[in-house]
């Protein structure tokens, strides 16, 4: 059985902060993930297991230190075996102290296992060369997040408040459809985390170079000859019209580079275009949510600061996103951009998570029960704490 939420042991309130330091060490981790992949320092040391063949924490500062590629790199990895550590101490405390929930028990091996394995895809990736393994440990860091932050909310007070009385809850339709909602904007965070991870990955990231449209028009080309003349097109348009057709007339804006390669192919293009049309999408769901959780949830409930909070952050992203656009995809602003998806996609599993706790709120005793029964009723049968 729980512990009751007003009545916590220290054990658990220590339990549950230092879930918060793996929380804050894991988010460290992909920020300084995305700084390594804009700044393109992930391949700064050859070598994925080892450190200049040195281990991780042996490697000597002369090989690292002073070099701001090997730095950074070094640095994503000792972040990462600080958070192995500390992953490692957060599963054996599930285990130990979470007998009387199996799930939250198991859970910690889980995250372990997945921890390890994004260990080791981070060093195959540098060993291999394998973009495909950088762009899923990208996605899989991410997820790893939200894991933590689902840990979380089964330690918090709000969940440990939540009583299973399923029959006698009345199910408000708007609360239910919230409900499902939510976890239909988790699935599409999913999804353009992924291609947000494949577009900087595979570079794709320049493809379309203004915003909102694409080479000047609403959609884009529809075979790679039209995306060249489009290129050429737009590239011409910023300069005088004498210099436009000079330089249209001698082949000097190409989508080729001089060995003949093409610079931007139709794949970029529509790449980047589902990531764009899915920012898009994301928002207006977010949006829905959000405001329909304002207008119909009191001030004082649960689902308030993680609604606030995904609201800011859904604005703040979509403004790095056109700033990254309009900067060229300066390294700083997409590092920003990919560091602020990560709170926004955790943030989101805390509201999903709150809002299904707020589903079954504990019945009210009304006056007139109250009166027809002055001695307190034993609680139903069917009503017990939550012991999973």
């Amino acid at each position: 059985m729980d512990p009751a939420p007003n009545n916590l042991t220290a054990e658990h309130r220590w339990l549950r902060r230092f879930c918060y330091l793996v929380i804050v060490a894991t988010f460290t981790l992909i920020a300084i993930g995305g700084k390594v992949t804009s700044f393109e320092y992930g391949m700064a040391i050859p070598e994925g297991f080892t450190t200049g063949g040195w281990l991780s924490f042996l490697a000597p500062l002369k090989y690292w230190f002073n070099d701001t590629d090997k730095f950074w790199e070094h640095t994503h990895r000792i972040k990462g075996t600080v958070v192995g550590f500390l992953t490692i101490a957060m599963t054996i405390w599930l285990w130990r102290s979470q007998k009387h929930r199996p799930w939250l028990k198991w859970s910690g091996l889980v995250m372990l296992l997945l921890v390890i394995s994004q260990g080791i895809m981070g060093a195959l990736r540098v060993s291999e060369i394998s973009l495909t393994l950088a762009f899923v440990h990208g996605i899989v860091g991410q997820l790893i997040l939200c894991s933590w932050v689902v840990v979380a909310a089964a330690l918090s007070k709000p969940w440990l408040h939540r009583i299973r009385s399923i029959k006698q809850a009345k199910r408000d339709h708007a609360t239910a459809t919230l409900r499902w909602a939510v976890r239909v904007l988790l699935v599409l965070l999913i999804a353009q985390l992924t291609l947000g991870s494949a577009v900087r990955h595979f570079k794709a990231d320049k493809a379309i170079p203004d915003f909102p449209l694409v080479y000047d028009g609403f959609l884009p080309p529809v075979s790679q000859a039209s995306l060249d003349q489009a290129y050429v097109d737009y590239y011409a348009s910023n300069l005088s019209s004498a210099d436009a057709e000079s330089a249209k007339a001698n082949g000097l804006i190409s989508n080729r580079s001089p060995q003949g390669e093409i610079v931007v192919t139709l794949s970029d293009v529509y790449l980047q275009y589902a990531h764009r049309l899915g920012a898009v999408v994301v928002c207006l769901l977010g949006f829905y949510i959000i405001a329909s959780l304002l207008l119909r949830i009191e001030k004082r409930s649960i689902v308030l600061a993680p609604a606030l909070i995904v609201l800011t952050l859904f604005i703040g992203q979509f403004a790095l996103g056109v700033i990254t656009v309009f900067t060229g995809t300066d390294p700083l602003m997409a590092t920003l951009h990919q560091a602020t998806g990560a709170v926004l996609i955790a943030s989101a599993t805390w509201l999903a998570v709150r809002i299904h706790l707020a589903e079954y709120p504990a019945q009210p005793v009304r006056s007139d029960e109250k009166q027809a029964n002055p001695a307190p009723a034993a609680a139903p049968a069917s009503v017990t704490p939550v012991t999973a």
